[in-house]
């Protein structure tokens, strides 16, 4: 299994398994591609990209990627709720899938706006990781 999907397979159980992002999304509402229809609140899998990390000694690879945040809320309340419950959730992920080590999960920023064509808000949250191999 290569890193990127290692990485994308704790993020996406790491989610589908915190309860407090649960209680504001519900359940099973992470996609990498919104079925027909899905109103919000929901999570998307955004861009996502890696480059090369390795040391004089280990092999390693540095992940960028997005996760979008859409809430069907008047305001930015429930989007910022939701990103918090996020942040939160991947703050506690410590391991992905062997050969891979994660070394660092960090949040790197969140923005909000409101989609011109649905009037719904839309967050897209950056992260960084850097992964190795054990």
């Amino acid at each position: 299994m290569s890193s990127t999907s290692a990485l994308q397979k704790a993020v996406y159980e790491t989610l589908l398994a915190d309860a407090a992002l649960t209680a504001l999304i519900g359940s099973g509402r992470l996609f990498d591609d919104v079925p027909p229809a899905t109103r919000p609140p929901y999570l998307l899998f955004a861009g996502s990209g890696h480059s090369d990390w390795s040391t004089g000694t280990e092999a390693g690879e540095a992940h960028a990627f997005g996760i979008e945040v859409w809430s069907a809320g008047k305001g930015r309340k429930e989007a910022a709720a939701i990103a918090a419950a996020v942040r939160d959730a991947l703050a506690g992920l410590a391991a992905i899938e062997p050969p891979w080590h994660l070394v660092s999960l960090r949040h790197e920023s969140t923005t909000f706006e409101r989609d011109p064509q649905t009037e719904y808000f839309r967050g897209l949250m950056r992260f960084r990781a850097l992964v190795e191999t054990n």
